[in-house]
């Protein structure tokens, strides 16, 4: 569709919505060395979820729209499954959204420096991130994961 990465270490991920549309989302991540875990006083590289830019694929025109609004659904992005979700099936997710855990693979994950995870939510709205996890060093944790209820199953097991 004729673009490629703008930033060095951007993840690109592709979701399928509820709505039938499949969705492309740009994550761009820039790293600083300069933070030092209060605990440790050991220095850590931080990677920072900076903004995220979301395309609709469309494959009639074969171009991406970009969006700005989810509107009443949200998003889970990560190194693992990846899920597009509508807020009235899960009233306690916040809509227009996105949920991101740390995936910042530039640095090998033996580097001498700690590595603080970068585990937020994105208003899209108003662009504001909320950390999950306060900053703090953790040395060779792999990345969290976001566990997402199956609504099929929850039904079959309430109505069995």
């Amino acid at each position: 569709m004729g673009r490629t990465k703008e930033y060095a270490c951007e993840r690109i991920y592709i979701v399928h919505a509820p709505c039938g549309d499949l969705l492309q989302v740009w994550k761009p991540q820039e790293g600083n060395g300069n933070w030092v875990d209060e605990i440790t006083g050991f220095p850590a590289l931080v990677s920072n979820t900076q903004n995220t830019r979301i395309f609709r694929v469309d494959t009639v025109a074969k171009k991406l729209v970009q969006i700005f609004s989810l509107d009443d659904h949200v998003l889970f992005i990560g190194n693992n499954q990846t899920s597009c979700l509508g807020v009235s099936e899960y009233p306690q997710l916040k809509a227009n959204h996105v949920y991101f855990t740390d995936d910042f693979e530039c640095l090998s994950s033996k580097s001498m420096w700690g590595l603080r995870l970068d585990i937020g939510v994105l208003n899209l709205e108003d662009k504001s991130i909320d950390e999950i996890v306060a900053p703090r060093l953790f040395l060779k944790c792999r990345a969290p994961v976001f566990l997402v209820p199956n609504p099929s199953m929850m039904n079959s097991t309430l109505h069995g």
